[in-house]
Order: structure tokens, then C-alpha cells, then sequence
């Protein structure tokens, strides 16, 4: 099984994350300056190698996984152009057995031009500021998810980068 992960960040900054933010910092007590988001797929194929699948998620994902004029895609070798360094990047993704509705339609947006694949989804926050793990551990359960439906995972961003 060959498997591919695509990433798709917002070109511009989100509010929704500035109101996060806040709301970390005065219901919390987290001191949490900035949060920026990514999207993620990990999309799975039986039947096409690890480089066909890159190659062709490389020439159609524009178009098929985002949408380009507020979104850019990116597949490996992926650089993070944040301001800052972020201190912490929480993964978000949903448990087995509940419905992926991201991950559904991309699977079906995917098989419209061909590709016959498995997709999951999820989102990365990088979060900015003078947290510790806890106070990553406070945002991610009290703000990012809802742990019955979603599975969470905290890295350090020196320990993310090098996955």
C-alpha cells in the first residue's frame, strides 16, 4: 500500500484563530500568542506505487484537495514560512469508526478524475507562545477537539519537523 500525506495551508491568516487565542488566554490561563492551522490528508492506494501516487496527487490535488485561490497544497519537503518558530503542533484527527466527512469527500472528489484511494483527515495547529506541554495538552482538549470523536497527538515543532 502505498500512502501519501498532502498538506493544504490557508494563505492568509484565520480570525477564527485569533478568537481561540483569546479565549485560551482568559478562560485557560494559557499563554497562548498565535495559533496557525494546516490541513492534512493521508490518502492510501492499492493500486499505484509510492511514486505514481505522488506524482499523480502532485499534477491533480490543486485542483481536486483545495482550492487555490485561498489554499496552497504541499506534499513533501515541507517548509513552515510561520513569523515565529511555534513551540508546540497539535495533531487532530478523527478516531477509527467515526465518520471522516473531509476525508469522504475527498475521496470521492478524487475518484471522479481516476484515483481510486483511501482518505483520511485531520488538521495541524502550531501554536505560538511561552507554553509547556501542558498548557499545549489544556488548548488541544478545551479548544481544538472533542476527544470522543477525535484522537490527539502534541509535538514539540523541533520534534514534528523531524518526522
Amino acid at each position: 500500500m502505498s500512502t501519501v500525506r498532502v498538506e493544504v495551508s490557508f494563505l492568509d491568516h484565520l480570525g477564527h484563530l485569533d478568537r481561540w487565542c483569546k479565549e485560551a488566554k482568559e478562560f485557560l490561563g494559557v499563554p497562548l500568542d498565535l495559533m496557525e492551522q494546516v490541513n492534512f490528508y493521508k490518502i492510501e492506494s492499492n493500486s499505484l506505487s509510492q511514486n505514481e501516487l505522488s506524482e499523480k496527487i502532485n499534477r491533480i490535488g490543486a485542483e481536486v484537495i483545495c482550492d487555490s485561490i485561498i489554499q496552497k497544497i504541499a506534499l513533501k519537503n515541507i517548509v513552515y514560512d510561520f513569523p515565529s518558530k511555534p513551540r508546540f503542533v497539535v495533531e487532530v484527527s478523527y478516531r477509527a469508526g467515526v465518520t471522516d466527512n473531509p476525508g469522504h469527500a475527498a475521496k470521492e472528489a478524487l475518484s471522479v478524475v481516476g484515483l481510486s484511494a483511501e482518505v483520511s483527515s485531520g488538521s495541524l495547529y502550531f501554536l505560538f507562545g511561552n507554553l509547556n506541554e501542558s498548557d499545549a495538552k489544556k488548548v488541544a482538549l478545551d479548544i481544538l477537539a472533542n476527544d470522543l470523536i477525535q484522537k490527539i497527538e502534541i509535538f514539540e515543532f523541533s520534534n514534528f519537523c523531524e518526522l
